[in-house]
Parts: C-alpha cells; structure tokens; sequence
C-alpha cells in the first residue's frame, strides 16, 4: 500500500537521522514487483508525489536504491521510460530479491 511503501521510507528515512551522516554504505534496496509499482510511474505522479519525490531524495542521499520488475511493467503495460530515472529495472522482481539474499542482505 501507499501507507507501507511511506512508512519503510520513513524508517529509512529515521536510519540517516540516526547516523548523522549522508549515507550509510550499501543503500537499503526496495524490490517492487507488485502494484507498488504503479506509484512511481509518470502518469501517477501528482497522485504519488510524496512518495516519489522522498523516494528520490532518499536515493540522492544512497539511503535507498529502488528497483523495479521489468515483468511486471511488461504485463501491466508500463513503459520503463515513465519511471523516474532513479529507478532501476530489474528483469524478475523476486529472482532480484534472492540474488540479493544470496549477497547478504536481509529483509527491512
């Protein structure tokens, strides 16, 4: 949901507070491959702004990396050109979470 996706952002977000520097390492990643998605293209963006634009901001700073599945835009007909270009597209949302996994990351 809008309310999930702003809340992980938001601890994210609690994490740069709490370190009192720019960047933390590696960025926390964010695999979306579900109608979250849907939040972050083009022609939802006044509907999203909040999130989008923290999204960004929180990027800006290396807090977070935002990928997105390639499927799933495929089969919801999304254009990968109407993400913000700080999103990256990954081709299958959950093998990215396991490979990820697989290189230590845990779950937020």
């Amino acid at each position: 949901t809008a309310e999930g996706i702003t809340d992980l952002f938001d601890r994210s977000e609690m994490l740069l507070d709490q370190e009192s520097s720019f960047a933390l390492g590696e960025p926390i990643a964010f695999v979306l491959h579900g109608p979250e998605v849907k939040y972050f293209s083009r022609m939802n963006y006044e509907a999203y702004k909040g999130i989008v634009d923290k999204a960004a901001q929180l990027d800006a700073f290396r807090l977070i990396d935002v990928r997105v599945c390639a499927t799933y835009l495929r089969n919801n007909n999304i254009s990968p050109d109407s993400l913000p270009p700080f999103v990256e597209v990954v081709p299958y949302g959950p093998d990215e979470e396991m490979r990820l996994r697989a290189q230590g990351y845990r779950d937020f």
